[in-house]
């Protein structure tokens, strides 16, 4: 897998843009909407394969192991992790932990 950023920086801002209006309760203001058919439904899977306790993938997104999944795939879902783990409550000891602190 290549390093490097798979998406420039308006597509990094739109997926966190829009993410943290769907983790935070789903309510997508006017100025976001248009973002939804482009990012909504990955965002959308996302959630269905993460562990809303710990913010840990269950599921991989495509058939295989963690090496078959396609890179721009993976490199999509860990910047939904990290947004995901951001919105997570504080001072439940769980995202303490899994941050390091």
């Amino acid at each position: 897998m290549a390093g490097g950023a798979p998406f420039g920086k308006t597509e990094s801002w739109e997926i966190r843009q829009l993410a943290l209006q769907m983790f935070r309760g789903g309510y997508i203001p006017s100025d976001l909407q248009g973002l939804v058919p482009r990012w909504g439904m990955l965002i959308s899977a996302f959630v269905a394969a993460v562990n809303p306790m710990s913010g840990a993938l269950q599921h991989l997104p495509c058939a295989g192991g963690y090496l078959d999944q396609p890179c721009k795939t993976m490199d999509l879902w860990r910047l939904l992790q990290g947004v995901y783990i951001e919105c997570m409550p504080k001072g439940d000891g769980i995202t303490e932990r899994i941050r390091g602190g």
